[in-house]
């Protein structure tokens, strides 16, 4: 029994060749824009989250910023008025309360494109702005100053609680960011702020 021998002659290997590669070449024009185009998705994808946890902090920091003007402005009213010095009058009080209410009301509104409804969040400091408005129209009258002071206080307070979610809500997109669908590194360690 013999064993046959086939020879292949090198032109049939160059053709096999010739068809494999053009076979890869294919397979590559074909996979690889089409893993570019995902790319890209996933790129343009990656900035329009990271634009828009942008303008929700400067949102977040229009709030904070006008809520924090309006607090301080009622403070200053009521200081000057506490140690005898100089207090603006009913007018300018109001209408610098009015000015910061519109600015606070605007900064409230534009949180709504983020989801976020302060309908009559902004109550104390409505009410502190009344207690001031006390104690310039009628500075001498008994017991106000301390009545006025707690107010304040309570709206400081009420202040300091908006301040901490905004702070949460700060540290949520910073983890988001961190963390986002897309991220070259999901595994990367989350940071917290809280």
């Amino acid at each position: 029994m013999g064993v046959e021998v086939i020879r292949v002659d090198a032109a049939v290997w160059g053709a096999v060749g010739a068809v494999l590669g053009a076979a890869v070449t294919a397979v590559a024009a074909y996979l690889g824009p089409a893993r570019a185009a995902r790319i890209a998705v996933e790129h343009q994808a990656r900035e329009r989250r990271e634009r828009r946890a942008h303008e929700e902090i400067d949102r977040l920091i229009a709030l904070r910023r006008t809520c924090r003007d309006w607090d301080e402005y009622l403070h200053s009213v009521y200081s000057g008025a506490r140690l005898g010095g100089a207090v603006p009058s009913e007018d300018a009080v109001l209408e610098r309360v009015n000015e910061l209410r519109t600015a606070v009301r605007k900064a409230s509104d534009e949180q709504m494109l983020d989801g976020v409804w302060r309908s009559s969040e902004f109550v104390w400091l409505e009410k502190a702005s009344e207690a001031v408005l006390r104690l310039v129209v009628a500075p001498d009258e008994e017991g106000l100053v301390t009545v006025v002071g707690l107010t304040l206080e309570r709206a400081r307070q009420m202040r300091q609680r908006l301040y901490d979610e905004i702070l949460h809500r700060l540290a949520d997109i910073a983890s988001d960011a961190l963390d986002g669908p897309g991220d070259p590194s999901p595994d990367a360690p989350r940071r917290r702020l809280r």
